[in-house]
């Protein structure tokens, strides 16, 4: 049985997140591609926002839901 304890779960969890935004990312894409999306800037087509503002913006709600205590996905 393997046995992970909670300092080796801590050095895991940046590369963890980072491959969840990633595959967030590419759903996100795959279903959403068409949709409209509005932003403080304006109305936009999802598939016409750049990965970097969509990875900027599931980072942002991975911190927010940190601060309601929700800290895994399911």
């Amino acid at each position: 049985m393997l046995i992970i304890n909670k300092k080796q779960l801590i050095a895991f969890q940046p590369l963890a997140e980072r491959a969840f935004i990633s595959r967030l990312i590419k759903y996100f894409k795959s279903n959403y591609f068409d949709i409209n999306i509005l932003l403080p800037t304006g109305r936009f087509k999802f598939r016409d926002i750049s990965d970097k503002f969509i990875h900027d913006m599931i980072e942002r709600g991975i911190e927010r839901a940190r601060q309601y205590g929700i800290t895994a996905f399911s």
